[in-house]
């Protein structure tokens, strides 16, 4: 930005911080910033509570003070805490608004003389309403150090917070989930996702202080991004919908909390489609491949580690599709989420295929490898994941057999509470 500019936009945030401090109508935008401004920059000369005591003049002369340049003789003589330029003093929560420590009021701890400053970048904190999400509450603001994404992203929340202020709109929702807001932003963006993207939801308000930070790695970002076209999105996102929450909200609030989940709750949609038969077949396929684009972009997995659990879920499919009903498919899902019955499981059957194996294969049912992936406790082996891996594998092997249960309605009974009870914690 250049110098002309900056002081352009310097302009026209002292021009809507005087409107705030000199407003009658609180029902006008200006009345709108001046509610907002209490949870970013409590006690500022816009919002002062000696305000009311004081002429419009001596508001407005406080308020363009609060915006000149101190004189260079001033100055602290040390670089700026954020980028090395000089600083123009030491700031503190009046002033920054992602201000975390609840001790952190108005004035600085003992001691501490505050964030040493910059001119530019001091006017960058008392810009930051502008591009963040304004409900009247907590306010969000979406970071990254992707800056072709990060300047998409701020100049769309731009426009959307110019609305509220100068035409007198409604604060947004506070209902409507922040972690939403940054899916959809990824969802529109075109260009590559090249650094992670952080989620900062903050309230600066003297009485409930908050800075609460969510990030999104890069790769998974960039696959919220990339695969969010894919057909079978949409079913994904079915997937995350539960009976107090939508597809959408539960999206998003998976890919913050616990990314994996987002796998292992799709196992629901696919159980059922397997008992129900071919007529979901496509959206069963697609929603698998799906998710081995988030095993192999996401989670990192590799190939040789892929195929070994491939290779296992096979040989349990070929067995499962002999079967005329889903007793033994429901009582291997069961197994799943409980490592000592899959394991006694899984070396029974090992053990009769090393007798009588049901394909022609010189391999052995499960390989010490595949075992490894599978139980073994380090921190580092997300044996959990590969367990629900394995499930998937085999519903796929089933899905592309072509089995269907001869009795789809008695196994599917009580398959949702099942299900909702097993996906509540993860081992």
């Amino acid at each position: 930005m250049t110098a002309s500019k900056f002081d352009g936009a310097t302009n026209v945030l002292l021009r809507d911080c005087l409107q705030a401090a000199l407003v009658v109508d609180k029902q006008c935008g200006g009345g709108f910033w001046r509610k907002a401004s209490y949870s970013l920059f409590p006690n500022s000369p816009m919002n002062h509570p000696g305000n009311a005591k004081k002429s419009r003049e001596q508001v407005g002369r406080a308020v363009r003070a609060w915006f000149t340049l101190p004189e260079a003789g001033r100055w602290p003589g040390v670089p700026c805490v954020l980028c090395g330029r000089a600083a123009v003093g030491f700031f503190g929560k009046m002033d920054v608004a992602l201000a975390e420590s609840e001790s952190y009021r108005n004035s600085t701890p003992p001691g501490h003389e505050g964030m040493s400053l910059c001119w530019p970048c001091l006017i960058c904190f008392r810009a930051y309403p502008y591009g963040c999400r304004l409900t009247g509450g907590p306010s969000s603001v979406v970071h990254s150090w992707d800056e072709s994404f990060l300047a998409e992203t701020v100049r769309r929340q731009v426009d959307r917070t110019a609305k509220v202020i100068t035409i007198a709109g409604e604060a947004e929702r506070p209902d409507e989930l922040a972690e939403v807001i940054v899916v959809e932003a990824l969802k529109s963006y075109r260009g590559r996702i090249r650094a992670g993207v952080e989620l900062m939801v903050v309230n600066n308000n003297n009485r409930g202080q908050l800075l609460r930070t969510r990030v999104l790695d890069q790769p998974l970002a960039e696959w919220l991004r990339r695969r969010s076209r894919h057909p079978a999105f949409g079913v994904l996102e079915q997937a995350q919908a539960s009976s107090t929450v939508s597809g959408q909200v539960g999206l998003a609030r998976t890919v913050f909390a616990r990314p994996p989940r987002l796998v292992t709750r799709c196992v629901s949609p696919l159980l059922r489609s397997v008992i129900d038969g071919e007529e979901q077949r496509d959206r069963a396929l697609g929603l698998i491949e799906l998710l081995r684009f988030f095993v192999v972009e996401v989670m990192l997995m590799k190939d040789k580690d892929l195929a070994e659990i491939d290779a296992t879920a096979r040989k349990i499919a070929s067995k499962l599709k002999a079967e005329d009903t889903g007793g033994k498919l429901r009582a291997f899902r069961s197994a799943v989420s409980e490592p000592r019955k899959l394991r006694r499981l899984l070396s029974a059957e090992a053990v009769v295929w090393a007798i009588d194996p049901w394909e022609s294969s010189d391999e052995p049912f499960i390989s010490r490898a595949a075992l490894t992936l599978l139980f073994d406790p380090d921190p580092d082996n997300s044996a959990w994941f590969h367990r629900e891996y394995l499930l998937i594998g085999v519903l796929a092997e089933l899905k592309r057999f072509g089995w269907v249960s001869k009795r789809p309605e008695q196994d599917k009974e009580g398959l949702d509470t099942e299900l909702a009870d097993d996906e509540l914690e993860v081992s």
